[in-house]
């Protein structure tokens, strides 16, 4: 199987864009981030929902402490009106300009190495600077599934 075969059409982020307007592309998608571009539509960075969920809901201590902590810290929970406050906020503050981007004619075991040497389980796929999707390492996984047993004859 192509690479491209396995590539999920998303659309990029761009500046303004609400968090709730990129968490809807992730879910909608079934993806952990999309790609964030310039005013030219050139990728400089990417969205990933577990960054602005971790900036946004888990306090550093909990995350340094987090064997200490019960499984109902109701104090602590995640009230409906931050919800809503972090929905409508603009994306912006939220980039992170690492990325992981592959060429489309790249191969599985090049995906693979390039997620593994970023620490990630997705990157982007873009053909002379063009946007073309993202692979998750899900996607290499369910890929993998479908190949069929060869049968003895």
């Amino acid at each position: 199987m192509k690479l491209q075969e396995l590539i999920i059409r998303t659309r990029a982020a761009s500046s303004g864009d609400s968090i709730r307007k990129i968490f809807e592309i992730c879910v909608n998608a079934q993806v952990p981030g999309i790609p964030f571009v310039d005013n030219e539509e050139r990728i400089i960075g990417r969205i990933s929902m577990r960054y602005i969920l971790r900036k946004n809901c888990i306090p550093e201590f909990m995350i340094r402490n987090v064997h200490l902590l019960g499984n109902t810290l109701s104090p602590l929970a995640i009230a409906d009106n931050q919800v809503l406050e972090l929905l409508s906020s603009p994306v912006d503050p939220f980039i992170r300009f690492d990325l992981t981007i592959v060429a489309p004619q790249a191969t599985m075991a090049k995906v693979l190495a390039m997620m593994e040497s970023n620490d990630t389980t997705y990157c982007f796929v873009v053909d002379n600077g063009r946007y073309l999707g993202i692979i998750t390492i899900m996607d290499i996984a369910q890929h993998m599934l479908s190949v069929e047993q060869p049968t003895n004859g």
